[in-house]
């Protein structure tokens, strides 16, 4: 169901309902839609399946941990029915690693946060 628009619905709403109906009315205009933390940890990690099932759902988890803890967050994201996740960068090659083994042993995508955008990140993370 690639649509080509280069078009991603960021879902950052609380409520399983909410999320389901605005990604049946949206499918037909974006090519995937983001589900984070937010949603997730409110409505329980089934949602994911729930949406992935109207649209391709793209796990904005900004993974940053260790190889062994991103291998089993991938592992349960994209088993729960996730076509793609968002990693940090920062944490390294080997962590990063760990999740495009697992992203690619599924077929899945991985995208790799590598700057962000707002105003207090470069207090941590230099810019140059």
């Amino acid at each position: 169901m690639i649509l080509n628009s280069r078009l991603i619905l960021a879902l950052d709403v609380l409520s399983r309902d909410r999320g389901l109906h605005l990604a049946s009315t949206l499918k037909d205009r974006v090519d995937y839609i983001k589900v984070g933390y937010p949603l997730i940890l409110a409505a329980g990690l089934s949602v994911v399946g729930e949406i992935a099932s109207v649209a391709p759902v793209i796990a904005d988890l900004k993974i940053a941990d260790i190889p062994s803890t991103n291998t089993l967050i991938c592992e349960e994201v994209l088993e729960a029915g996730a076509a793609g996740i968002i990693a940090h960068a920062f944490v390294g090659r080997d962590s990063l690693s760990a999740c495009v083994e697992v992203a690619h042993e599924g077929g899945a995508l991985v995208f790799a946060v590598t700057e962000m955008s707002h105003p207090g990140a470069e207090e941590l993370i230099p810019r140059g």
